[in-house]
C-alpha cells in the first residue's frame, strides 16, 4: 500500500465522516424544531388563557422567559444550518441577553454577562469580515 492509496482512504474516510455529522446536525436541527414550535404554541396557549380568563395570572417573567427560550433556540437552528462565526456569536449574545433578562443574578455574574456581551459586540465589530468589505478589498487588490 503506497501514499497514494492511503490519502485515497483518508479522503474516503473524511469525507463519509463529513456527510455523517451533517446527517446528524440535520436531524438535530429537525428536532429542536419541533421542540420550538411545540413550545410556541404552549406560549399561545398561555396568553391566550391570560388574555380571555382573568382567574389565570401569568408573570411576566414567566412569558418573557418562554419567549426567549425560542428566540434562543431559533438562533440555535439558524447556527446549526449556516456553520457561519455570525450565526455562533447571535447564538451567544441572545444567552446572555435571556440570562441577563430573566434569570436572578448577582452583581457579579450580571458584570461578567455585560462584559461578555461587549466582547462578542467588539469581535463581531472588529474581527469578522463583512462581505461587502471582502468585496471591496478584492476590487482593490485587483487593480
Amino acid at each position: 500500500m503506497n501514499f497514494k492509496d492511503i490519502q485515497n482512504i483518508r479522503h474516503k474516510v473524511q469525507h463519509i465522516l463529513q456527510s455523517v455529522t451533517f446527517l446528524l446536525e440535520f436531524i438535530l436541527a429537525i428536532v429542536v424544531s419541533l421542540i420550538i414550535v411545540m413550545q410556541g404554541v404552549h406560549l399561545v396557549k398561555l396568553f391566550i388563557s391570560h388574555v380571555f380568563d382573568s382567574s389565570v395570572t401569568v408573570e411576566y417573567s414567566v412569558f418573557l422567559k418562554e419567549s426567549l427560550n425560542i428566540i434562543v433556540g431559533v438562533e440555535f437552528v439558524k447556527m446549526l444550518c449556516q456553520h457561519s462565526m455570525g450565526a455562533v456569536i447571535d447564538v451567544l449574545l441572545f444567552v446572555l441577553a435571556r440570562h441577563l433578562i430573566v434569570m436572578e443574578a448577582t452583581m457579579m455574574e450580571s458584570l461578567l454577562c455585560i462584559v461578555s456581551v461587549s466582547i462578542l459586540f467588539a469581535a463581531r465589530k472588529f474581527l469578522m469580515v463583512r462581505p461587502s468589505a471582502a468585496k471591496t478589498n478584492l476590487d482593490k487588490s485587483s487593480n
